[in-house]
């Protein structure tokens, strides 16, 4: 049923106890009947509005015919039993109310569960039709003011609804929808008409959220409004997208559900640099942790170690049927201290170096550590070229991403199974499917994670490396780690390819360049030819020292001056300045006429704002416009160094 008709909001029930809207009219005729009507057509319930309207003392006479109540309104027992006899779940009617009362009409609305109709009657005003009446010429030009401003509403109205970035949306109790605007094509790839005609909601709801959105509705249906955060997913190009939803139950009397409003907010973008940033801190501080941890146990494995060997010296003469027990403990305290070992290489390095490394070496490595973390039941087997694989590569990047699709494939097999690692040369340029990336020029690397798990449907293949593509629910995966293995094989100029069959398991492959050993002299070239001069301006309380060093320790020459005397440092000829950099902190703002003088003298220079300590939105909005760049708080050093980076190219 239609959530508005004529200004009017009107909704149908999901529960089949009662059916109520609340409709309010000027007059005296009928205001919010309510009835309750079985198949054979016999009137089970009314409340005292509809017997009034009928003429009826009470309700002492039911179980009663309805058409023999409605004997002398003909016209209205017609229209009735033939809008139930078409067997419509729901519907509207609008009729005359009769020569004797020719101003008001009718408005009977139905909602049938099962066996019995529930009916709101409610009186309306006649339905304008579509051409003016004949109206006196005195009263003509002001209803064609009023029809005028009428109209203008209307197209702004809809101007707003198709230009607002969300979805606007109106829901009857099944939830399919009886408005929706457009912009919801491009978020689900389904037509705007198509959702008027059918509902397609919970096919575009990703599968790991479906049972929160049901808790939400019922939440919703109990309290009046909802919010919540969902995945939605494109019919067409099985993207997937992060919404807002705030919705807000219409309801009836007794607290019944008659229809949804809301809207929802695409908050994809916002999604990926929270999760990116809560990542980011807790991986830096499980890192110090592990790193503590690690050296700690792996001091206790050496006195065990130690104590040991000796032990088993002693053992040889005086006890020499326990000897083969204490070289038992000795050779596992070795294992474990190994482990220790590689789980502190792990985190050797740094995001961001590279490295000349062999590939066989690396995977060798990353082998040993897959075996203790995947579970007994899954069977870890290798199988590496005899060539040497020399790559030029990040190795802590490629750890991450290579330990992360052996954890993927070991999730995706749910009994027994097995985990197959393989690297490969190839002198020729390979036939790949699925992939994405640039496939390198031939000779070039290939390592293989595969898995006999249950694989991928063919239809996500396509769409598994965008970000927050995930089948598991919200709260057990995040959708980024294929997507990290993308950009990660970007930035090593390679391609990343999947085949997969269902049922019988998937396989990733990861192509890389091989090393000509030129690489590294490359890249020494590149940063040299990219050392540029920045101007930092040492402000009272801000921290000079630490930016300074930051900026020197990734290629940058940085000059720290005083601001009287950032002018004459401009005019010197010791450096060419490409870019001034000033910080604002909790304690100092810079102020807007040092940054108008700034430009005014140093047209050429970048202009860089560094905040720290202070959120974005507290300083003047003439500061934040005249910079080139402002670097808010939050970034990574990765993040800002790329953006000083964009900023010059």
């Amino acid at each position: 049923m239609d959530s508005q008709t004529d200004g009017r909001i009107v909704n149908a029930s999901n529960d089949p106890a009662e059916n109520a809207v609340t409709i309010r009219t000027a007059g005296p005729w009928l205001q919010d009947g309510l009835a309750v009507v079985n198949r054979q057509g016999q009137l089970l319930q009314a409340n005292a509005a509809l017997w009034r309207w009928l003429g009826m003392p009470d309700a002492t006479l039911l179980p009663a015919s309805l058409s023999s109540m409605l004997m002398g309104r003909p016209g209205i027992d017609t229209a009735l039993k033939a809008a139930m006899q078409a067997g419509e779940p729901a519907g509207r009617l609008q009729l005359p109310g009769g020569s004797d009362e020719p101003d008001r009409w009718l408005q009977i609305d139905w909602l049938r569960r099962g066996d019995e109709w529930f009916l709101h009657l409610d009186a309306v005003l006649p339905p304008q039709p579509e051409s003016p009446m004949p109206v006196a010429e005195s009263d003509a030009p002001r209803r064609c003011q009023v029809e005028l401003q009428l109209r203008r509403a209307e197209a702004h109205l809809q101007n707003l609804l198709e230009r607002w970035p969300g979805v606007v949306f109106s829901q009857r109790p099944d939830l399919s929808f009886s408005y929706v605007s457009p912009v919801i094509e491009s978020l689900t790839g389904i037509p705007t008409g198509d959702w008027m005609r059918g509902s397609h909601f919970w096919e575009t709801i990703h599968e790991g959220d479906r049972e929160e959105l049901e808790r939400q509705l019922r939440c919703c249906a109990a309290t009046g409004q909802s919010s919540t955060t969902l995945r939605v997913r494109n019919r067409s190009t099985g993207r997937i997208a992060y919404v807002l939803e705030q919705r807000q139950a219409i309801l009836g009397v007794g607290g019944i559900v008659l229809g949804y409003e809301g809207f929802w907010v695409d908050i994809t973008r916002q999604t990926i640099a929270e999760k990116s940033m809560t990542s980011g801190a807790w991986k830096e501080t499980l890192a110090v942790l592990t790193m503590g941890l690690a050296h700690d146990f792996g001091n206790i494995l050496a006195g065990i170690h130690s104590l040991s060997e000796t032990m088993e010296d002693v053992l040889a003469t005086v006890a020499p049927e326990h000897r083969g027990s204490m070289n038992l403990i000795r050779r596992n305290a070795m294992m474990a201290s190994q482990i220790v070992r590689r789980i502190v290489a792990l985190h050797q390095g740094k995001l961001g170096e590279f490295g000349y490394h062999s590939l066989n070496s690396l995977m060798t490595d990353l082998e040993e550590l897959v075996r203790k973390i995947v579970p007994r039941r899954i069977q870890v087997e290798s199988e590496y070229s005899k060539q040497e694989l020399p790559a030029y590569l990040d190795a802590v990047e490629f750890r991450q991403v290579v330990v992360n699709l052996v954890l993927n494939a070991a999730e995706a097999i749910p009994q027994v199974g097995k985990i197959r690692l393989l690297t490969n040369r190839h002198s020729e340029l390979p036939s790949v499917v699925n992939c994405q990336g640039t496939i390198p020029s031939p000779p070039l690397l290939e390592v293989i994670v595969a898995d006999t798990g249950t694989g991928i449907p063919a239809r996500y293949l396509r769409s598994i490396f965008e970000p927050f593509f995930t089948t598991k629910s919200l709260i057990k995966g995040t959708g980024l780690g294929l997507y990290n293995a993308w950009l990660f094989v970007e930035r090593h100029k390679g391609a990343i390819s999947v085949e997969s069959t269902e049922g019988q398991g998937t396989a990733f492959h990861l192509w890389l360049p091989e090393a000509t050993f030129q690489e590294a002299e490359r890249h020494l070239s590149h940063d040299q030819a990219v050392r540029r001069a920045l101007l930092l301006l040492d402000l009272p309380g801000r921290p000079r020292d630490a930016t300074a060093e930051f900026l020197r320790r990734n290629g940058y020459l940085v000059v720290v001056e005083e601001p009287e005397r950032a002018f004459a440092q401009l005019y010197s000829g010791d450096y060419r300045i490409a870019a001034i950099v000033l910080q604002a902190t909790g304690q100092q703002v810079p102020s807007v006429e040092l940054v108008r003088q700034l430009r005014r003298r140093a047209p050429e220079a970048r202009l860089v704002l560094l905040i720290t300590g202070r959120n974005q939105d507290e300083l003047p909005v003439s500061l934040l416009q005249a910079a080139d760049l402002v670097l808010s708080q939050g970034l990574s050093e990765s993040e800002i160094l790329g953006k000083i980076s964009t900023l010059f190219n």
